[in-house]
């Protein structure tokens, strides 16, 4: 009955402890994404980074990607950016989780890529005693481990040493100018007018290239050769 008492005390202690730590801002965060949070998973569209640390120092390693990576080694970690700069997030294994774990090693497999074998995490000592006490009482230690948790201080800290948000931000405006290339291009090889309207309006008050006005001269020249071909049925027709 004693022992039944220890066990519920130190299990309530444990949880008491135990908080879910998901959308903190980071001060520093913000002055690169005014309102940014991380948390824990992914959310909405947006871009998948890998990241090396070498020597203590992070870097991104090749283009920011639509679909989800791979880490190949344990110097990597995977960051999800959201599209929006809404939020930022680690990107473990499906299915295991992503906040906090308490960390077996006689259970877990190393293999995962989760709270328990990332870099961005942190070990929480009360805790971590807490559990270690009541599973060497009842599992003779074979349960014993670490109570880790995600910590975004860690977190911000690679997304700021790589440039992470910057890179972000480089990514969307290329692909923005793509977009905006590719309707122009494509409105005026299709000499519609309506489509050639629908650039026009689009991009009104942020042309970079100033192609707008060269969308409207095709649009004064449609209409010319619409009505001079008009003009001219006209005048064959009376002809007849």
């Amino acid at each position: 009955m004693f022992s039944k008492t220890i066990y519920v005390l130190l299990m309530a202690l444990v949880t008491g402890c135990s908080g879910m730590h998901t959308g903190n801002q980071d001060s520093v965060l913000q002055t690169y994404a005014p309102g940014i949070v991380i948390v824990s998973e992914p959310v909405g569209k947006g871009y998948f980074a890998l990241l090396d640390n070498q020597s203590g120092h992070w870097r991104v390693l090749g283009d920011l990607s639509k679909k989800r990576l791979t880490r190949q080694s344990d110097s990597q970690e995977v960051l999800f950016i959201n599209h929006r700069f809404r939020s930022i997030a680690p990107v473990f294994d499906k299915g295991l989780n992503t906040h906090g774990a308490n960390c077996t090693p006689y259970i877990h497999n190393k293999l995962w890529y989760w709270v328990c074998t990332s870099q961005f995490s942190s070990v929480e000592i009360a805790e971590t005693i807490g559990i270690n006490i009541v599973s060497c009482a009842l599992t003779l230690c074979l349960g014993a481990g670490s109570r880790v948790e995600l910590d975004h201080d860690k977190v911000a800290e690679a997304v700021i040493q790589s440039n992470l948000i910057q890179l972000a931000e480089t990514k969307i405006s290329n692909e923005k100018k793509g977009e905006y290339l590719s309707d122009f291009s494509r409105a005026m090889k299709s000499r519609d007018v309506d489509e050639l309207e629908f650039f026009i309006s689009k991009y009104r008050g942020q042309d970079p290239d100033n192609l707008i006005p060269e969308a409207i001269d095709r649009i004064d020249s449609i209409r010319a050769y619409a009505a001079f071909y008009s003009d001219l049925n006209r005048i064959l027709d009376e002809a007849k």
